[in-house]
């Protein structure tokens, strides 16, 4: 099929040029026609001009066609492509044959968990000579009850047997599981695979959790034990208790209930994170009245502490949760209260730099070592001689300032003590004006 397009229109003019295009080679056609051969399946478009339907070579339209494009090409060989499959897997793994008894493949796993322990070639003895195999009652295991024995003589798998070896000065738990390869008749066994799982990183799961339940029972149980007892009191039939007695054991109450209620709700936030389900719920907010009604809902939380409160009357809107915001100023105030001596002076600011709005608390306590600055802000970490809490504020903090597209980080203060700076951002000038900001009070309540 030819499309014929007049010589006079610029196309003509521009395919006369003899264009090349990826596939199509440039021809030259007999008796004035000039275009472009197709390959298979497409049109030939050709126009009016000089020369004849050939390549710029001489040889005919026809016999210029365009070069074959090189397939892929599989691997070759079956155990090249099992070797290559069983190095890329993540699990470590070797292969011990029968009736040699000896090692014959190590993926690369295996390479990178126990190093030169393992080799190809090295006899059955000396693999397991590597790993000690521990009784419930803390007796060496028998010869015949370990893992690769049990597989290559009597052909049977094996799932699951901790086994311990030594690298680099380390006594390393692993979990080890045999299987056996049989012959084609389904019978003899002529090789094991061994499997092999470090089982550091779930001891450290299994440590943070013992530390997590006896945190939290502490956390918990402390606020019970005092709401028990004041209540036990208030309850005496036999005792007549003044009436600002009262009010103040009732206050007690009040306060330990918020501060288990504070409790489960970070709990629950903290759940919400590691699940990928925690949100915020923005909306266009003056920070500045919601940053001095917290230092003030605050203040008998931080008595004995000069504060001082650096908040412009007004600062730019921002797209933010109030609740939440609310939420972090209030755990890095608490964190304040709980974590510094009396006496410590503490400093509340706000400004705005370079298109972000920054929010800092600053005391002059104790401080925070270099190294665990960062470590803060994970679940259930707190810096050494703190004491109180679940360690959980900060984290949930982090994950709220996240949400809302900002940063926080906490940093020595000149002079001693800790500076934590929030950094959310701010609109770009060129977005719309947005509505007008409503005013926020503790507690999250518009005004």
């Amino acid at each position: 099929m030819k499309a014929r397009i007049p010589g006079s229109s610029s196309t003509t003019r521009m395919v006369s040029r003899c264009m090349v295009l990826p596939g199509w080679p440039r021809v030259v056609a007999d008796g004035g026609d000039r275009g472009l051969t197709s390959p298979p399946g497409r049109s030939t478009l050709t126009s009016h001009g000089e020369d004849c339907h050939r390549t710029e070579d001489g040889s005919p339209m026809d016999e210029r066609r365009p070069p074959p494009r090189p397939q892929p090409r599989a691997p070759q060989g079956g155990e090249a492509v099992l070797r290559a499959i069983l190095d890329a897997v993540p699990a470590a793994i070797c292969l011990v044959e029968a009736p040699s008894w000896r090692v014959g493949f190590v993926n690369a796993a295996m390479r990178r968990l126990l190093g030169g322990a393992i080799q190809v070639g090295m006899t059955y003895v000396e693999l397991t000579g590597l790993f000690d195999q521990i009784t419930p009652g803390g007796a060496p295991a028998r010869f015949e009850d370990r893992p690769l024995y049990r597989t290559l003589v009597q052909g049977e798998p094996v799932a699951g047997v901790e086994v311990f070896v030594d690298l680099a000065g380390e006594r390393v738990p692993l979990l080890m599981s045999t299987t056996p390869i049989r012959d084609e008749r389904g019978e003899a066994t002529v090789a094991a695979v061994v499997t092999l799982e470090d089982l550091r990183p779930l001891r450290v799961v299994d440590r943070a959790k013992e530390e997590f339940l006896m945190l939290v029972s502490h956390e918990l149980r402390t606020p019970l034990t005092l709401i028990l007892g004041q209540a036990t009191a208030l309850l005496m039939e036999d005792v007549e208790w003044a009436p600002e007695e009262r009010r103040a054991f009732l206050e007690d109450i009040r306060r330990q209930a918020e501060r288990l209620s504070a409790m489960v709700g970070e709990l629950l936030d903290l759940t919400a994170i590691s699940a990928g389900r925690f949100r915020v719920e923005p909306e266009w907010v003056d920070l500045a009245p919601l940053l001095r009604a917290v230092v003030r809902a605050h203040t008998p939380r931080l008595a004995g502490r000069p504060v001082t409160v650096r908040v412009p009357r007004r600062l730019p809107p921002v797209l933010a949760d109030p609740r939440r915001i609310e939420q972090v100023m209030a755990n890095l105030l608490e964190n304040v209260a709980r974590h510094t001596p009396a006496g410590t002076a503490v400093e509340v600011a706000a400004a705005v730099r370079d298109g972000r709005l920054l929010v800092t608390v600053a005391d002059d306590g104790p401080g925070i070592p270099a190294e665990l600055l960062d470590a803060v802000f994970e679940p259930f970490r707190q810096g050494p001689g703190r004491r109180g809490g679940a360690g959980l504020g900060l984290a949930v903090a982090r994950a709220i300032v996240r949400e809302h597209g900002g940063t926080i980080a906490a940093r020595p203060r000149d002079g001693g003590g800790t500076v934590v700076e929030v950094s959310l951002p701010l609109p770009p000038p060129e977005s719309a004006p947005p509505p007008r900001p409503r005013r926020v009070r503790a507690g999250g309540a518009p005004r």
